[in-house]
């Protein structure tokens, strides 16, 4: 067998390995939505729970995250804005919180949760919406309900509500942990880029963290972005993050179209 033959034959082998390991994520994912409607719809401090963006809309696929929005009784409302991880009760394993309450709704907060599935990340935008400003957008899926609580509906879609009710800056700078929280997410939306065919979009994310000059027109050169960007994320406590990341970028490699 030739040289090229069998690297064909090697990347045909890889290509399909990572397309069941994709299956098998995309359908856990979608596992944990039905945990996390039944977790609500059980608690009785949860009055609303829409799920939003692409895979609300039906535009999504297998590497798209999950956007939910939780909307507790005033009661528990702090306690929620403080651990939202706990009112989802998604039943993974958290690889860790990014935290960005000024991309949230005033009076809630926004926190971004990185969760381990089939030994790669799952991210979660997870809004907590006060009840008091709370209206079911135009572009929401509605999984949980109250007709004691009812929740006014309005045409806009979501991303409307959010910059009309977006949470004051505290100012601040960033912290270490938190740039590389970040660098994490931008490998994970570069490597699903990446893997739509997206080589450009890739390229951006990773300019974006200051990543070293990208060939946009080879997907070797992205996927040496990506990989030189995890180098970056030397905080311990994010090692879990960094494997299960690295294994998203394996995948992605896999699975990316060649440039034409």
């Amino acid at each position: 067998m030739s040289r090229d033959r069998l690297r064909r034959k090697v990347n045909l082998v890889q290509e399909v390995a990572a397309r069941e390991w994709l299956d098998r994520y995309a359908a856990a994912r979608d596992d944990i939505v039905g945990r996390v409607m039944t977790a609500s719809d059980g608690s009785p401090g949860v009055v609303g729970l829409w799920q939003v963006g692409s895979l609300a809309q039906g535009a999504g696929d297998a590497w798209s995250d999950l956007d939910l929005v939780v909307v507790p009784i005033d009661q528990i409302l702090s306690d929620v804005v403080t651990d939202p991880v706990q009112i989802l009760g998604a039943g993974e394993r958290v690889l860790f919180v990014f935290r960005r309450p000024v991309n949230g709704p005033a009076g809630g907060t926004y926190a971004g949760i990185c969760f381990e599935v089939e030994h790669l990340p799952l991210w979660v935008d997870c809004y907590v919406w006060p009840l008091q400003t709370a209206q079911v957008p135009g572009d929401a899926r509605v999984l949980v309900e109250r007709r004691d609580h009812p929740i006014p509906r309005t045409a806009d879609e979501f991303s409307a509500l959010v910059d009309r009710h977006r949470a004051p800056s505290a100012g601040g700078g960033e912290s270490d942990q938190d740039r590389q929280r970040f660098c994490l997410l931008a490998t994970l939306v570069a490597s699903k880029n990446l893997a739509r065919g997206d080589q450009s979009g890739a390229a951006r994310m990773l300019r974006w963290v200051d990543v070293p000059a990208i060939d946009v027109t080879q997907v070797t050169s992205v996927i040496a972005g990506l990989r030189h960007l995890l180098t970056t994320v030397t905080d311990p406590d994010l090692a879990d993050a960094v494997q299960a990341t690295a294994n998203w970028v394996d995948m992605a490699e896999a699975l990316a179209p060649s440039a034409p």
